[in-house]
């Protein structure tokens, strides 16, 4: 079971209505009266595990049962990074300029999550608006999934894996083995070892030792057809790219040990396209690698 946090203003009143696995907050400005009806600007959160739809009403656009000649005016859309979160944005507003409403799309820990803000043009509630965003860079979400811990007392370092994950014995000697020695394998519970899906770690015997930048490992990986990706590990992290086909394909490199032997470790990583739970949680790993080495 996971879940998210975020910030919002201590005017605006929350609630919560979700069920089980299916989580509806709201949040509402200071309300104001015209006549006997009160306004309010509204951002509403929806989220649900990723191989269930979200059902129709509030938790899908405003005109998305409408046909394209009466849909909302797209005013901006496009795409944001915040933290590791790729969001999808969308800005509307309704064809009689009363209203201006706020879409967000986006997945994380195996689970879906559309952000809604109706923001009402009468008595100035659109003045609002920069909440939405405000609270779209607050947002992280986060898991309690149990984990596992791997450590290396060989190479000092360790990282953690959710326990849908399983460790697979290294291979014995194979063609490559003097380039590369296989220190790690994790993959999902249910496939076998050799399966679509895995995470390898590697010590590049090949490459260890030697003073390399980051720019020499980022053209490696540019040869290997991969295409470079802002680095999104802490650390001695040095280099990093991907390429997607019928799977997605992640290589990374990183330093261990760095003041000392200067061990050069390459993460691998492969899913399958199809299996969105399990490209959430694998991304996840590499990311816990943690030089365990006194310096």
């Amino acid at each position: 079971m996971g879940g998210f946090e975020l910030r919002y203003s201590q005017d605006w009143k929350f609630f919560d209505r979700g069920k089980e696995k299916s989580w509806v907050v709201s949040f509402m400005s200071p309300a104001v009266r015209e006549r006997d009806v009160f306004l309010a600007a509204k951002v509403l959160i929806c989220s649900n595990p990723i191989e269930d739809p979200f059902p129709k009403g509030e938790c899908q656009e405003r005109d998305s049962d409408l046909s394209e000649m009466y849909k909302d005016k797209v005013r901006n859309k496009g795409v944001r990074s915040i933290g590791r979160l790729n969001i999808e944005r969308r800005e509307t507003e309704d064809k009689y300029g009363d209203n201006v409403f706020y879409y967000a799309h986006f997945s994380s820990h195996g689970r879906r999550y559309f952000v809604r803000g109706d923001f009402p043009r009468s008595f100035g509630l659109d003045g609002y608006v920069s909440v939405f965003d405000e609270m779209l860079a607050s947002i992280r979400t986060f898991t309690s999934t149990p984990v596992k811990i791997f450590k290396d007392a060989r190479y000092s370092f360790s990282l953690t894996y959710p326990d849908s994950w399983k460790q697979c014995s290294p291979p014995g000697n194979r063609e490559g083995a003097d380039d590369e020695e296989e220190l790690l394998r994790l993959v999902p519970f249910s496939q076998s070892c050799f399966g679509p899906n895995a995470i390898t770690i590697s010590r590049s015997v090949k490459l260890s030792g030697k003073r390399l930048t980051g720019l020499q490992l980022q053209e490696m990986l540019t040869r290997m057809g991969l295409t470079p990706i802002e680095s999104s590990l802490s650390g001695n992290m040095r280099a990093q790219g991907e390429r997607t086909e019928a799977q997605l394909v992640r290589e990374s490199y990183v330093f261990i040990n760095l003041l000392s032997t200067r061990d050069l470790l390459r993460m691998s990583e492969k899913y399958e396209m199809t299996q969105k739970v399990v490209r959430e949680e694998g991304r996840e790993i590499p990311l816990t690698l943690n030089d365990t080495h006194p310096h």
